[in-house]
């Protein structure tokens, strides 16, 4: 917790301003305890760097362009 750099906290504002828009997680909860900061959130499936092990650490222009679109039409931070 010491430090200006709490990133934990900044995810939780990110996730916040998101707002559960398509493929964003429920924040279930979040708080600090014995100085450490600590959030629960709704899993959705695999993690993306769980499906590009999958992938053999390769994605297809198609897969690429998928997850762009995806990540512009959430960035409305």
């Amino acid at each position: 917790m010491e430090g200006k750099n709490h990133s934990l906290d900044h995810e939780f504002e990110i996730y916040t301003k998101l707002n559960r828009g398509l493929g964003i997680p429920r924040v279930r909860s979040f708080s600090t305890e014995a100085g450490f900061n600590a959030m629960a959130i709704d899993r959705l499936g695999l993690s993306l760097d769980d499906i590009f092990i999958r992938c053999r650490f390769q994605f297809s222009t198609n897969t690429v362009l998928l997850l762009a679109k995806q990540l512009v039409s959430n960035s409305d931070l």
